[in-house]
């Protein structure tokens, strides 16, 4: 059982691949693994729908299992189901955030609150930038990576602009809270 514990799948696929390869795990391993559904999966992404695959049978990723006792020590304050993953798939936010890494964005976060890294969206897409707020009040919204511009929001403009969720943490690990 440990060895299933360890992977997140189905004792009985483990033992004779047999049947499902993840299960419930809430179930199977008393609540140490806590399950996030990825954003891609349950949010419309317009044109510019982004899915990342298994190398092995190239079915689309949905969801990654996290330790919950990992997760409650860098999260304490967060709802587990407020928080979903992003897969970061390019260069925008590099050195920060590297195309393969997961970002845990809490999805309760919808607002600007303080200096941060968001998950937003516009008529273009959906992105991920770091957003700051100017003393005029207008936000300024960039990428990590000096190759990209910056973009600057005025109050008047926020109709064609949504806060997604605020990140919080990623994989391999960074805290941005």
């Amino acid at each position: 059982m440990s060895a299933c514990k360890i992977l997140g799948v189905n004792p009985e696929w483990l033992a004779t691949g047999m049947g499902e390869m993840q299960t419930d795990i809430h179930d199977l391993y008393n609540k140490h693994i806590v399950k996030f559904e990825s954003i891609e999966s349950s949010y419309s992404y317009k044109e510019s729908s982004i899915e990342i695959h298994n190398i092995d049978t190239n079915e689309p990723i949905k969801s990654i299992n996290f330790d919950l006792d990992w997760i409650q020590s860098r999260l304490p304050d967060h709802s587990l189901e407020d928080l979903n993953i992003v897969f970061i798939t390019n260069d925008s936010m590099f050195p920060t955030l590297k195309s393969g890494d997961i970002l845990i964005v809490n999805s309760s976060m919808n607002i600007f609150t303080n200096d941060g890294i968001y998950l937003i969206e516009s008529s273009a897409g959906i992105f991920i930038k770091r957003i700051y707020k100017n003393m005029d009040g207008s936000l300024l919204i960039k990428s990590d990576n000096i190759a990209y511009g910056l973009e600057t929001i005025f109050e008047n403009q926020t109709s064609d602009f949504k806060i997604i969720g605020k990140a919080n943490l990623s994989w391999p690990e960074k805290s941005f809270n």
